[in-house]
């Protein structure tokens, strides 16, 4: 009987996974739980188990320093790891340590229940046991394409050699099945030319296409992405590839193309993504940003509801052809909402949501953040709009206030002569629509502002009492210390 060793420091995952997999249809009869990843190499090093089930990310040793630790004990389970976090470096970390995949929490069962039969494929194929013709090419394929050197993978090698020219690419592919490989070997081979070696395998939850071809020519990896792209038209079909000379490199290509695999962000429809597209200079990326917010903020400046949504497809559309990595996609996104609610806050929209990276973490195409985004602008065009109708005197109240109240002498008086209205009737308005009165508001500008001043260098207490519109520095003090707790002296150290 096969072992599993299943480590989270969340105990609940572990149990979840313990309870719902039915290991005995693969042969595992022995399941064990570690919940540190300290624990986890004690027990793996102890147990020496089969099969390992990882979380990535855990307190005093993750998954992946545990895993390169058992390498180096000599221990080399099939490792599957779990995470929700979805960086490149990870990725690139885990296939150097030959996992034999990367699951993405929260855990769907039936993908994990996927990548367990294919490390109970590896085991049973590196012990000897027969194996159909497909699952022996998807093994072979795979450990030649990691840099193993089983001998299915050698056998691959013998194939290859004296060809001149590797094109691979990596399909991701909502029917990746062993069926579906078969189905997309009999399709694809009459379409390339005669001469070629063509194999194509299930690497779960991916499909490998590998092409050797007779002699180097531009362009052939090109021709077998589209091919392939013609044959897949499941939604969610994502190909990255690359292509060398050399078979000693063809791993470096494999990894190559399955970093690549995260900017399916990018794609609502199926794609093809050869690697060659050149990245945008960060000063291009700030242009987009720049332009789009100004748009946005003419938008909200006219309550154009209809163009807050043209400029952000308008924007996202350019992002994606950038070259931007999908985290710096969601990035760009965080940062316009934030600067866009900043714009509304100062144009009298009181407290909109404040966004955070989780709200644009969540979203696994560009699409779907674009609509986010469309939705939350479109939110706060909306409640300015509402704010100017209900609230139209209370706003200009506000932006008398925010003009004046640096003048000495500027109080709720001088500010109801100017609007020629009773300070009764000002100071109701605003309470009603601000919850605050007029004077603590005059009160936490001139504060906040006079916090900002006295950390400038070489500013002088009076100096900035007058600048907030104090003419008595020891009023000033006061108020100051009633504000934050601390005299002006006291706070500038």
């Amino acid at each position: 009987m096969l072992s599993v060793l299943i480590v989270d420091d969340e105990a609940y995952v572990c149990d979840g996974i313990e309870s719902n997999i039915p290991w005995d249809e693969f042969g595992i009869g022995n399941i064990h739980q570690a919940h540190t990843g300290r624990e986890g190499l004690a027990i793996a090093e102890h147990l020496k188990p089969d099969i390992i089930i990882s979380d990535v990310r855990m307190p005093h040793m993750d998954g992946l320093d545990m895993a390169s630790a058992l390498q180096e004990m000599g221990i080399q389970p099939q490792i599957i790891f779990m995470s929700a976090y979805s960086e490149l470096s990870y990725y690139k970390k885990a296939l150097k340590l030959h996992a034999v995949s990367f699951v993405e929490k929260p855990i769907i069962l039936e993908e994990l229940y996927a990548e367990i039969r294919h490390a109970v494929e590896r085991i049973r194929a590196a012990r000897g046991p027969r194996l159909s013709e497909e699952e022996l090419r998807a093994y072979g394929l795979g450990s030649l394409l990691r840099g193993g050197n089983a001998p299915a993978a050698d056998a691959f090698r013998k194939r290859l050699v004296g060809f001149n020219c590797y094109t691979l690419c990596v399909v991701r592919c909502a029917t990746a099945t062993l069926e579906q490989c078969g189905k997309l070997t009999r399709d694809v081979q009459p379409l390339l030319p005669s001469g070629v070696q063509t194999v194509i395998a299930l690497d779960s939850p991916n499909i490998l296409a590998l092409v050797a071809w007779p002699k180097a020519r531009s362009g052939q990896l090109q021709r077998l992405g589209k091919v392939l792209l013609d044959q897949c038209h499941t939604p969610g079909t994502f190909i990255t590839g690359g292509a060398c000379t050399s078979l000693e490199v063809l791993p470096q290509v494999f990894q190559q193309a399955m970093e690549r695999q995260v900017y399916a962000f990018f794609h609502s429809v199926p794609a093809f993504d050869d690697g060659t597209r050149t990245p945008s200079s960060d000063a291009t990326v700030s242009a987009l940003f720049q332009h789009a917010l100004a748009e946005l903020q003419r938008s909200a400046d006219g309550l154009h509801m209809q163009s807050v949504c043209g400029t952000l497809e308008r924007y996202f559309t350019d992002l994606s052809q950038s070259g931007v990595s999908p985290d710096r996609a969601r990035s760009e996104a965080l940062a316009l909402l934030s600067q866009l609610r900043a714009y509304m806050c100062g144009k009298g929209l009181v407290d909109p949501h404040a966004y955070c990276w989780n709200d644009v973490a969540c979203f696994s195409l560009l699409d779907e953040l674009q609509a986010f985004c469309c939705r939350q602008a479109e939110k706060m065009v909306t409640d300015l709009s509402d704010l100017l109708e209900k609230g139209r005197s209370a706003y200009l109240i506000m932006q008398e206030i925010q003009a004046g109240y640096c003048q000495p002498g500027f109080s709720i008086a001088t500010l109801s002569e100017k609007l020629h209205f009773s300070e009764s009737y000002l100071s109701s308005v605003f309470k009603r629509q601000y919850d605050m009165t007029i004077g603590t508001y005059i009160n936490k500008l001139r504060m906040e502002k006079a916090k900002a001043l006295l950390l400038l260098p070489g500013a002088r207490i009076s100096q900035v009492a007058a600048q907030v519109g104090f003419d008595d520095t020891d009023y000033f003090t006061k108020r100051f210390r009633q504000y934050t707790g601390q005299t002006p002296t006291e706070y500038r150290r």
